[in-house]
């Protein structure tokens, strides 16, 4: 149920022919039609959707085909029993990221405008990975979340990482995490949005991306459980290469 459903409307005539128990039963079922609709909050309202159902044009050594493996990760993102020269070669002018999805039943699709899309399915419980090559500039993307049973609500999951070639390191371009330890809830979710509007839109102050244009929008349950989330925002990569290692000062002169 959308937020962009069409009101119920019930002719004047009809109204008056109706019992009062028959008024009662409309006005419960009015109720119960907003209390499953809703709207973005922080960072703009409503989600323009993008879509783009081919393949997403995957790069890199991980990914074969339409398919990547993750990379294996420790709980702050940080590489696991990996060399970082395993992710060449990258083209000149252009940058690899990482697109991750949480884990569990939700279905999830993500899309990168002209670029296509890494899709998750119900029945799959691992996270997704996709590995993409991207050149400086604006670059659009969405994700939507779909919980497989609106009676277990939705644990929405986005993660973006950006690969540096002279460091070696993955910096979190962006983050979004509800209700993996827990239910998933709209004021949660309200929460979770706000804390995404960073100043200058930065994630990570050693990379190389910023974040704007956040726009979003949620379906949810009558109990607040959220069941489905459209968000969409814009990477706007910079064409330097990161000088710091991850967690660094990111200050000063590099270690070069």
């Amino acid at each position: 149920m959308r937020a962009s459903a069409p009101a119920l409307s019930v002719a004047a005539p009809a109204v008056a022919a109706l019992g009062r128990g028959a008024l009662v039963a409309l006005a419960l079922i009015v109720s119960a039609l907003g209390a499953c609709a809703t709207t973005g909050g922080a960072g703009g309202r409503g989600a323009v959707h993008l879509e783009d159902a081919r393949p997403l044009l995957v790069a890199g050594p991980r990914c074969a085909g339409a398919g990547c493996s993750c990379r294996a990760v420790d709980a702050t993102g940080t590489t696991v029993g990996e060399a970082g020269a395993g992710e060449l070669p990258i083209a000149d002018g252009m940058k690899r990221f990482e697109l991750r999805t949480g884990r569990g039943t939700d279905e999830v699709q993500i899309t990168v405008a002209g670029r296509g899309s890494l899709h998750k399915a119900a029945d799959s419980i691992d996270a997704v990975c996709g590995y993409i090559d991207l050149p400086p500039g604006e670059h659009r993307l969405r994700v939507r979340v779909k919980a497989a049973a609106s009676e277990g609500g939705a644990s929405p999951k986005l993660l973006v990482y950006e690969y540096g070639q002279r460091t070696g390191s993955w910096y979190a371009s962006f983050g979004l995490s509800c209700g993996e330890s827990a239910t998933c809830t709209h004021g949660d979710l309200e929460q979770r949005m706000r804390d995404l509007v960073r100043p200058r839109g930065l994630f990570d102050p050693c990379g190389s991306v910023k974040v704007g244009g956040l726009r979003w929008e949620a379906e949810k349950a009558a109990d607040e459980r959220v069941t489905a989330l459209d968000l969409e925002l814009v990477l706007k990569v910079y064409p330097f290469s990161p000088r710091f290692p991850r967690g660094g000062t990111c200050k000063g002169l590099s270690p070069e």
